[in-house]
């Protein structure tokens, strides 16, 4: 069986399991173990305790090795893969092209798309990276990352819109499109739900207010939504710096919480509203849906891309409407959240996904291999 491994780079120290960098990889990595094959993660020293997180999702024959700055090409070739995929941050892209790994090939998981900002008025009004990179010729600004991504043998989207802008603007041929798993460290919390939850409140989540951006003015929308509806707010903040900011405007603020409480959160609120303007999946909606509870939109998120729309469980706001009205528009609604619930266990789980990495790899791979 194929051997399969994956470079968890760090962030000197701050790196948690829900980190867009850790996540897919973890996961995938259960994925494929579940199906019969090896898989090795790669986590950067300062990530070290990230081990725990891996050990309680019972991934126990997932090989685990640490590396720091120095000795990763060493450790690669000590223990070596038939595969190797790394997230599209250049930095780490250059290094694993520069490795001497003559029988190993390489993979590029995609799920930032640089330069793509440079093209969002919104994000250009806040950046002065993106608005001085929107003042460039767009060949220019994508160069470096689009020789990249050519270099490696496989190009892995985590969504098919991520692909198309791959094929379309970025003018990159793509391999099969391999989904994140959503809920891996949920899905035993809510099969253990014995009763319904008292649904009560609006669960609007907030992301980190200086990286994410939105299309509305967000204070001013939850302000109203205080005034307006006879539901409490809750907020969900991904960092501390932007928890703080809504707990000083008065709300009830969740950040950094552990999975058990995550999982009360979303099945706890009637509705939960993700706002972030630029998603190439989306996992917090996906992760509501899961724990049974309907989502609001501002924009279209790629997890709606294997979704059962018709249940009504998902509703994209007319961006001239206020979210107020919109919330009191669903709780009318008659809701299939069961069907839309079963969608996502079904389309988004570490397995479904690991087959799916295991056909993008395969298309041109010695079968000898598998």
């Amino acid at each position: 069986m194929a051997k399969i491994g994956f470079i968890v780079r760090g962030c000197k120290g701050h790196c948690k399991y829900y980190s867009p960098n850790v996540k897919w990889f973890v996961d995938l990595s259960c994925g494929l173990v579940s199906l019969g094959y090896e898989a090795v993660l790669y986590i950067e020293e300062s990530e070290k305790h990230l081990k725990d997180k891996i050990l309680s999702l019972n991934c126990k024959s997932i090989q685990v090795v640490f590396f720091n700055k120095s000795n990763l090409e060493e450790s690669l070739q000590r223990f070596s893969t038939d595969y190797l995929i790394v997230d599209d941050d250049i930095p780490y892209m250059r290094k694993v092209l520069h490795l001497r790994l003559p029988s190993t090939k390489t993979g590029v998981f995609v799920q930032y798309l640089y330069g793509v900002n440079t093209n969002s008025k919104k994000k250009r009004s806040s950046s002065s990276k993106s608005l001085i990179g929107s003042l460039l010729p767009w060949r220019f600004v994508i160069r470096r990352y689009k020789k990249l991504l050519s270099l490696f043998d496989y190009i892995i989207p985590n969504s098919q819109t991520c692909g198309y802008i791959l094929s379309k603007f970025y003018d990159i041929p793509i391999s099969e499109v391999v989904y994140p798993p959503v809920g891996n460290d949920m899905r035993r919390l809510i099969e253990d739900s014995r009763n319904s939850p008292d649904k009560k409140g609006i669960l609007i989540f907030v992301g980190n207010i200086e990286l994410d951006y939105f299309t509305r003015d967000l204070k001013e929308e939850i302000i109203k939504m205080r005034k307006e509806l006879q539901e409490p707010i809750k907020i969900f903040a991904t960092d501390k710096v932007t928890a703080e900011y809504f707990t000083k405007q008065g709300f009830q603020t969740n950040s950094n919480l552990p999975v058990e409480e995550l999982v009360r959160l979303y099945q706890n609120s009637r509705i939960t509203y993700v706002p972030t303007a630029y998603e190439l999946f989306g996992h917090v909606g996906a992760e509501s849906i899961l724990c049974g509870t309907p989502v609001i939109l501002d924009t279209y998120h790629p997890f709606l891309e294997m979704f059962p729309m018709e249940t009504k469980a998902v509703r994209i706001a007319n961006p001239k409407s206020a979210i107020s009205d919109v919330i009191k528009e669903m709780l009318q609604e008659d809701i299939d959240i069961e069907t839309a619930q079963k969608a996502v266990l079904q389309h988004y789980s570490v397995v479904t996904s690991a087959e799916s990495l295991i056909k993008a790899l395969c298309i041109n791979c010695d079968r000898s291999l598998t």
